[in-house]
């Protein structure tokens, strides 16, 4: 049983994916232990594919050669404290179900996290454009303090 079928592991093999990328998003499993349902058609997905093609349309077009950005992608994924996988890719890309979620500080910190990965190792020509975010500042006016000096 695997997440995804046949026709959408040949999109994403001639999008640019490596083989270990589709088969972690080929083997995703939820807690339980069974097939992840992986929605192909949503639009972070459809969206991580048009960033590698438009990605590895422009490193062609700079001279670089196929073990080049193979590299480069290797690069995200090895090498790192943090262990990661394919779905850093996901969370980089702004899911529209997230644009009018309550956002908190922690929240952002991780999707700015993800998305520096991304940045860091592939370039800011990688992904969609990274949108400013306003946080609601919700500061609490510090505690009465006793005076320390007598008048």
């Amino acid at each position: 049983m695997s997440a995804l079928t046949d026709h959408e592991k040949g999109v994403m093999r001639r999008a640019g994916f490596l083989d270990f990328e589709i088969k972690s998003f080929n083997n995703a499993v939820d807690v339980n232990g069974n097939p992840q349902d992986l929605n192909f058609a949503a639009e972070n997905f459809q969206s991580m594919i048009k960033s590698r093609i438009r990605w590895i349309a422009l490193l062609k077009s700079k001279g670089w050669d196929k073990f080049q950005i193979e590299f480069r992608i290797k690069m995200l994924y090895r090498g790192h404290r943090t262990e990661r996988d394919s779905f850093i890719l996901l969370q980089a890309e702004a899911s529209p179900s997230q644009k009018n979620a309550k956002i908190t500080d922690n929240a952002e910190f991780r999707r700015r996290l993800a998305r520096n990965r991304v940045t860091r190792t592939m370039g800011h020509a990688y992904g969609k454009d990274f949108k400013p975010t306003t946080l609601p500042k919700h500061l609490p006016k510090p505690p009465e303090t006793p005076r320390l000096i007598k008048d």
